[in-house]
């Protein structure tokens, strides 16, 4: 018969089984076959056995174990037949038996083991058993200390008990007077209570209040952005009739047709009209005078809304202004060009003629229904100064004469643009 194997059930180490183990002595061959019962009252394995739960905390093994012990029987067919069969049940009790049971062995160490109330199971290796008793070992001491700790508590809970003595009426008279600070304290908390739902009632009282005065506020402030709104308004108002005084005051006439003297000359926005051998003028700018001149009579006459020109109508195009003569559809040019010639340009003396026609009817015009009178009269192709006689004609004329008739040709639109922003509230259509 080989020797018996098993395995520790905490680190499955194999592990070599004594045949003392699972086999009788000498002094027990004549006991009863029946297998042998242990109690759970053995002395020393009891020390060891009584903290088994807690120390499989720090060696946990599977609720349901297992253990085959090999080559023990020779009654077997084969040496690797089970001998015996250990398994832990729900109660936690350890039993053996089955078919492997050898008879007349039934008062060995296994049945010592199968039939123990202990939660220990087995085998173990010698490691295993030595971690295990240490762990047990340090459970115990620190027990011994808690025992120790509780003693301590006792003595001194025991020791003050028997000095303290038992006053009744003392107890007595102490208890009354807990009660009695505790009806005042209740009394104390009633009063609270009435006093806190007094201020419960003030409290909602104010927040009613504070809500009322947020609205207020909130529609003061409302009242005072729509009175800045107006105020604002107000200013801007005055601002804008301020500035609507300033330009009404502004002659409109005179700001876009200055007409002012320069030496000889008259001039209309700086451009002069007219020419002197000594200081001569060129065409470009005597041009730009006539231009100047048409596009003033035009406005006069468009700001007369019952005054209509008669055979003739005014183009003011700039240099190039010309007179359209309605009869006839021809166009006379209110420009020049060359040198100043004694017999003139014929076509512009035209102009200049019809464009004195045209201011003439409106000087008629004018003064047939006020009292207005221009400082220069007019007349055909002439113009009066001092009693003194200009033709507004080059043909035939000198150039200081020409250049005086222009002069007081400017001088009477002058007056008229006096006439029409003052006496009459020149509106421009």
């Amino acid at each position: 018969m080989g020797d018996p194997v098993a395995f520790c059930l905490n680190c499955q180490a194999e592990l070599a089984i004594d045949t003392s183990l699972y086999e009788k002595g000498d002094e027990e061959s004549t006991s009863s076959a029946a297998p042998l019962q242990v109690q759970g009252s053995v002395n020393e394995p009891h020390r060891v056995l009584q903290n088994a739960q807690i120390v499989w905390k720090a060696f946990p093994m599977s609720s349901c174990c297992d253990i085959c012990v090999y080559g023990v029987s020779e009654q077997l067919d084969t040496p690797e037949a089970p001998l015996a069969y250990f398994s832990s049940p729900p109660a936690g009790r350890v039993i053996c038996g089955g078919e492997g049971s050898l008879p007349g062995q039934s008062g060995n160490l296994f049945d010592i083991i199968c039939n123990s109330t202990s939660a220990l199971w087995g085998p173990m290796c010698e490691d295993c058993t030595e971690q295990l008793l240490s762990g047990m070992d340090q459970q115990l001491k620190g027990l011994e200390e808690e025992c120790a700790s509780y003693r301590k508590l006792l003595d001194s809970l025991s020791k003050d008990r028997a000095t303290r003595v038992f006053d009744l009426n003392t107890s007595s008279a102490k208890l009354m007077a807990m009660k009695a600070e505790e009806a005042s304290l209740m009394a104390e908390l009633k009063r609270l209570e009435v006093e806190e739902s007094t201020l419960n009632d003030e409290l909602s009282r104010k927040r009613s209040e504070l809500c009322n005065a947020e609205k207020e506020r909130e529609e003061k402030l409302r009242l005072l952005d729509v009175e800045c709104q107006e105020q604002d308004a107000e200013a801007q108002l005055i601002y804008l009739k301020t500035q609507l005084e300033k330009l009404s005051s502004i002659n409109v006439l005179n700001a876009a047709f200055h007409i002012w003297q320069q030496g000889s000359f008259c001039t209309i926005n700086g451009f002069r009209l007219g020419t002197l051998p000594h200081s001569p003028v060129e065409w470009n700018e005597i041009n730009a005078a006539w231009g100047q001149t048409a596009l003033l009579l035009t406005v006069l006459i468009k700001g007369e809304e019952d005054f209509h020109l008669r055979d003739y109508e005014i183009f003011p195009m700039g240099n190039y202004s010309f007179i359209r003569v309605l009869a006839t559809g021809a166009e006379l040019p209110l420009y020049g060009s060359g040198g100043f010639k004694p017999f003139g340009q014929k076509k512009f003396d035209e102009a200049i003629c019809a464009f004195l026609n045209c201011f003439c009817q409106w000087q008629t015009h004018i003064e047939s229904r006020s009292e207005f009178r221009f400082p220069h009269r007019m007349y055909r192709e002439r113009i009066e100064d001092n009693k003194m006689e200009y033709s507004v004609k080059m043909q035939f004329n000198s150039e200081e004469r020409w250049t005086k008739a222009m002069k007081c040709m400017l001088i009477n639109l002058r007056w008229a643009i006096s006439f029409a922003v003052t006496l009459r509230g020149f509106m421009p259509r």
